[in-house]
Order: structure tokens, then sequence, then C-alpha cells
């Protein structure tokens, strides 16, 4: 009985860790932005991400 929860749980992590929403090779960048054009600028590209106070978190692929 042990042994069978012990696989329903290696399967469940196997599935969530391929179920997060990254897409291939997706990556995390962080971009510093200095005064209001930049802010207009990131928000024209429409890119997948964060805006904060001074800096965004983006979620990017190399294309983008």
């Amino acid at each position: 009985m042990k042994r069978l929860i012990f696989v329903f749980f290696a399967i469940l992590f196997t599935f969530s860790a391929y179920a997060d929403g990254w897409r291939k090779e997706e990556m995390e960048v962080k971009v510093f932005l200095k005064n209001q054009v930049d802010y207009e600028t990131l928000h024209k590209l429409r890119l997948n991400g964060d805006i904060g106070n001074g800096y965004a978190v983006l979620y990017l692929i190399p294309s983008e």
C-alpha cells in the first residue's frame, strides 16, 4: 500500500512539473526601467510579465 501511494505521488509530481505553463525555452528576465518612456515602450510590446516600480519581470522566449 505504501508503494502504491509513493507511485501515485511520483506520477502526480511528474505531471505537475510539466503543467506549470512555461513555453519551450522560456526564461524569466528582469528589466530595469529608468523613465516613463521605458514603461510606455514595454507596455506597447505587450509581453507576458509583471511591471513593478522601477523594473519589470518578463517571461520571454528567445525570439521575443
